[in-house]
């Protein structure tokens, strides 16, 4: 009894520092080891591996790192073929998208999660997979434009609501596992989330890109031609690829 004791969490355990949760005791440190190895302030390396929570969030921020690593690869072509911008023109165009949208989207991840998180633990995945839904459609339209200073509204927009789980997901992490796990939780995180991210998103953006060019790239065009307004576009943005897509 007294060792199962002794390897309880104390519940005010993930409201305090690891070396203030784990005890103060004279010469046993941050971190303390109990029978089997196991840490004294629960769980191990096993208990990350069975936990669904982080799985789901880890593989529903690398779904989202598709996006944001594949557009980064593919939307400088993008710009070039769609707009006609000279290489040093997508360098500052896009440069400021990604500068702008990915400022403020991290900062409104985090002061959503803040908010939200700490009397409501589900907004930290809420919020996210609410600012990706808008994403999709932003991003859309974007590519749908039918000139640059429209566009760069529309993907700036999406580029920041794209990276607002930075905040949220990574608080969620943190907070699934205990203090002393943290670091490998957030490690395992981040090998999964750029695997998948980097690995899979610029393939699988450049493969579609040159599925779609020969069967769809007509229909940008065209939409751009005889429309001005975005809106007209958007009932087609979900079945249809741009000119050079």
């Amino acid at each position: 009894m007294a060792e199962r004791v002794h390897h309880r969490r104390p519940a005010w355990a993930a409201r305090r520092p690891p070396h203030q949760a784990a005890g103060s005791g004279a010469g046993t440190g941050p971190l303390r080891r109990g029978a089997g190895g196991a840490d004294a302030c629960g769980g191990g390396p096993s208990h990350l591996g069975q936990d669904p929570s982080f799985w789901l969030l880890s593989f529903g921020a690398a779904s989202g790192s598709i996006l944001g690593y594949g557009l980064i690869f593919w939307l400088p072509s993008f710009f070039n073929r769609s707009f006609g911008l000279a290489v040093d023109q997508v360098g500052l165009f896009y440069g400021s998208i990604v500068l702008v949208g990915g400022a403020l989207g991290t900062w409104l991840g985090g002061v959503l999660g803040d908010r939200i998180g700490p009397s409501r633990p589900g907004g930290y995945a809420l919020i996210p997979a609410v600012c990706f839904l808008v994403t999709a459609p932003m991003l859309a339209l974007g590519l749908f434009a039918p000139n640059l200073p429209l566009a760069w509204v529309l993907f700036t927009i999406g580029q920041m609501l794209a990276l607002a789980w930075l905040g949220p997901v990574i608080t969620a992490i943190q907070h699934i596992v205990v203090p002393a796990m943290r670091a490998t939780a957030s490690a395992s995180f981040l090998f999964i989330n750029n695997l998948i991210g980097i690995a899979f998103g610029i393939y699988f953006f450049g493969w579609f890109s040159d599925a779609m060019k020969a069967a769809h790239g007509w229909i940008r065009s065209n939409i751009r031609s005889c429309t001005g307004s975005v809106s007209t576009c958007s009932p087609l943005s979900s079945t249809c690829s741009p000119h050079g897509v």
